[in-house]
């Protein structure tokens, strides 16, 4: 996921994944192994340029829609949507987890004469781009129904369907990354896709809040733009050319469903599985409300876009960055080192709430400027520097985490073992952060402000009309909001303690154990 609800996704941080040849014994296997993962190599990009081009392309298209998605959220939340709201809207983005239940689809049925991978990505890229059309024309007004209304139903089944094909294209690159690149360069996918998902999010994210805001483009066109990326991203993977010689024997769905069920009876696909459903509970609300929390309370949509796109540089760099971190034999042990760290600055956010606070209390006049307001220098230093920490810890630990899948991914099945590894971890983030959206709104007392009306509450649905015609806005307290994002540290000290041993005696599996050929030659 934006909401880095996105996101999602996969391959391998810079580290190198080399395989062995099946006529090296066991006991070579292990050995030769465990001293390649253990010593650096040099990256060779010769061939392999316009390869890391293509697939930084389709990541990047990748985070376009999320970036839209959270610029449909920030704006629902602007003009009075509720928590609730919120949540419906964010049930959008869960194909990402939900899109093992196709995945072996993707990887075993295809067009021989076009490719295993561009079988599917061809028409995907197609129907985004015509998606993307049909939408850019009521996008607004859907928006203006789902905050005024209190139905985002229809946005919600809207932007599904654009995930659900988003989600069938992420299978067949995770799986083409895997083979399109040299094997000593395959660490570089999940750079490209780290990288291109953070341009492709802030391109349409922070990048329309801050072009519309300067009125360059409307919304409209702005997705009309993208729809035309699109269709050309699907000329550009036309023109590509797969290598079927590096995949093995491709099974039929029977088999490959066969195999995703194996690959979930693995003892340690099911110890990691845990890791990634509990990983994201201390941290999701904050990441999930704090954002949408100052956004109603006044904070203009801009100045979150000026802020975010002064932290793009880092969201970028930060993959290359961490590779040192990331690349080696135990690229878990990242999470660990960074994860109480991370629940930290998950409970500062409490603290640039309270500050937004003081300085609109502090402003001294009858109508509050909120966009002065916010150009007060201690509250922006306040923010960028939350904002720094926060994803730069967020970046480090997403990044071990798709080096790791990389590092232990059958290549036999890639696309379909990536995928589940990659469903489980969105999963776990979905779960949390619909879960909170939904929690926290039932809990929160809401209260009508600046109704010319004596409407005081929004406990239901005839209230927040009324509020609403009546000039007005619904918002939440903030008690239930602070208690929740202070808790963070703790919950993720008790996660800590509760996995370190289990994530410590992943790290150290050999490979053997994690992969079904494996098992098969056994």
């Amino acid at each position: 996921m934006s909401q880095r609800r996105s996101q999602r996704l996969a391959s391998q941080s810079s580290e190198q994944l080399i395989r062995q040849s099946s006529q090296v014994s066991e006991s070579t296997q292990k050995s030769s192994r465990k001293k390649k993962e253990d010593s650096p190599k040099n990256l060779d990009l010769t061939g392999d340029r316009l390869n890391i081009c293509l697939l930084l392309l389709l990541y990047t298209l990748q985070g376009v829609p999320m970036g839209l998605s959270s610029t449909v959220a920030f704006s629902l939340t602007e003009k009075g949507a509720s928590f609730a709201d919120q949540g419906v809207f964010s049930l959008a983005s869960w194909p990402f987890s939900l899109k093992i239940l196709w995945a072996p689809m993707i990887d075993a049925l295809y067009v021989k004469k076009i490719g295993q991978r561009r079988t599917w990505l061809i028409p995907l890229q197609l129907l985004v781009g015509i998606a993307l059309f049909i939408l850019s024309g009521n996008l607004e007004q859907m928006i203006d129904s789902g905050a005024k209304l209190g139905d985002a139903k229809p946005l919600a089944m809207t932007f599904f369907s654009i995930y659900f094909l988003l989600a069938s294209q992420d299978v067949a690159v995770d799986g083409w990354a895997i083979t399109m690149l040299k094997r000593e360069n395959v660490g570089l996918a999940s750079t490209c896709n780290a990288v291109g998902q953070t341009l492709g999010f802030f391109a349409s994210f922070t990048g329309f809040l801050v072009l519309n805001a300067r009125e360059y483009c409307d919304l409209k066109g702005f997705v009309k733009f993208w729809s035309a990326m699109f269709f050309a991203s699907s000329l550009a993977v036309f023109l590509k050319r797969e290598d079927m010689g590096r995949m093995e024997e491709i099974v039929g769905v029977k088999e490959t469903y066969r195999q995703g069920i194996k690959m979930m009876s693995l003892r340690n696909v099911r110890s990691l599985a845990l890791i990634l459903l509990t990983r994201h509970v201390a941290f999701s609300p904050a990441e999930s409300l704090t954002q949408l929390k100052l956004l109603e309370k006044g904070v203009p949509k801009t100045f979150l876009a000026s802020m975010n796109a002064l932290i793009a540089p880092l969201n970028i760099m930060m993959p290359m960055v961490s590779a040192k971190w990331t690349a080696g034999a135990k690229p878990l042990k990242v999470i660990l080192n960074t994860f109480v760290y991370r629940g930290i600055a998950c409970a500062f956010a409490s603290v640039v709430v309270v500050a937004w606070t003081q300085v609109i209390r502090g402003d001294g006049e009858d109508t509050i400027n909120y966009e002065k307001a916010s150009s007060n220098v201690f509250f922006s230093g306040l923010v960028l520097a939350w904002m720094c920490v926060s994803s730069a810890l967020s970046t480090v630990q997403f990044v071990g985490v798709m080096s790791f899948f990389s590092k232990v991914s059958d290549e036999s099945i890639g696309g379909t073992y990536m995928t589940l590894l990659n469903t489980l971890s969105n999963l776990g983030s979905k779960i949390a952060e619909t879960f909170v959206l939904f929690f926290v709104d039932f809990v929160s007392e809401k209260r009508c402000d600046g109704a010319s009306s004596s409407i005081s509450t929004c406990s239901t649905k005839n209230e927040r009309d009324m509020c609403v015609e009546a000039g007005g806005k619904c918002h939440l307290d903030d008690g239930h909001y602070h208690t929740f994002v202070l808790l963070s540290p703790v919950l993720a000290l008790a996660w800590v303690v509760w996995q370190r041993k289990r994530v410590q005696k992943l790290s150290a599996s050999p490979l053997d154990e994690w992969h079904l050929s494996t098992s098969r030659k056994k």
